[in-house]
This record gives structure tokens, sequence and C-alpha cells, in this order.
């Protein structure tokens, strides 16, 4: 009598519950992932231009005098001055005479 055995197609893949819980995981991850870079890509590029003029340093001037000359009545500097250091990507507020700064235009 002969016996037979079930022989499985070799290019066939099959997973265990566990696997399939774990490419499903692996699968949301990555589609949840794409559609947050996709958000935040769409977030950057909505920013609106702001009126800039350029200001170039006098000899003893402060960048919290600066900031005070370009803020509207009512507004508060520090929001302005940190505005000022964005707009220029300062990391203090070391400025020299000769330096040129962009400032909000008002």
């Amino acid at each position: 009598m002969e016996r037979k055995t079930a022989v499985k197609d070799a290019g066939a893949m099959q997973l265990t519950r566990r696997g399939r819980l774990v490419v499903a995981g692996l699968l949301t991850m990555l589609v949840a992932g794409t559609g947050f870079g996709l958000v935040s890509a769409q977030a950057d590029s909505v920013a609106e231009p702001i009126p800039v003029t350029v200001h170039t340093i006098s000899g003893g001037e402060t960048l919290w005098e600066i900031a005070v000359s370009v803020t509207e009545p009512g507004a508060d500097v520090r929001d302005v001055l940190l505005e000022i250091s964005e707009l220029n990507r300062l990391e203090g507020s070391y400025i020299v005479p000769g330096q040129r700064l962009v400032l909000p235009r008002r």
C-alpha cells in the first residue's frame, strides 16, 4: 500500500495568527506614518508670507531696542523678539554693528 503525502507549494507562505497580527500592525503603522507626514507637509506649506524689512545694526543697538521699534502698540515685545530671532535663525541675542536683520514690517 502506497502512502500519499501532501506536498505544499514551495512558493506559498502561511502565517500563523500571530504573524498575521504582526504584519497587519506593521502595515497600519506604515499607513499612519505616511498620513502624518502628509498632514505635516501640508501644514508647513500653508504659511502665509510675512512682510519684512531689512535693518542694518548700528553701534550700541540692542536686539530688544530693535524689537521695541517694530512692535505695534499693545503687542508684546517678547513675541516680536521671538519672531525676529526665528526669521534670522538667531541662537541668542548677540548682534554686531553692520549685521543685517530681517524685521517683520507692521
